[in-house]
């Protein structure tokens, strides 16, 4: 359902132009990947300080985890 909401919004197809939204609008959607992107813009120290993931939703002061190559989906759980 929210893919068929998508296509049907407006403002994300047909006037997703810089006749609707503003040059720095459009280059904010179209570089912003992740909620901590969106801290990182609008509070850059906040991030800096307490968040050591990559993920937003992840505890922010807790050690960062060593990079896993293996995809999440062919992970064995512990």
């Amino acid at each position: 359902m929210a893919s068929r909401r998508l296509e049907a919004d407006r403002f994300f197809t047909s006037n997703y132009n810089e006749e609707t939204y503003t040059k720095t609008g459009l280059a904010w959607v179209n570089s912003t990947e992740t909620l901590k992107d969106v801290l990182d813009r609008h509070y850059s120290g906040l991030t800096a300080k307490w968040m050591n993931y990559e993920s937003a939703f992840s505890v922010w002061d807790s050690a960062p985890q060593p990079h896993n190559p293996m995809p999440l989906y062919l992970r064995i759980p512990n």
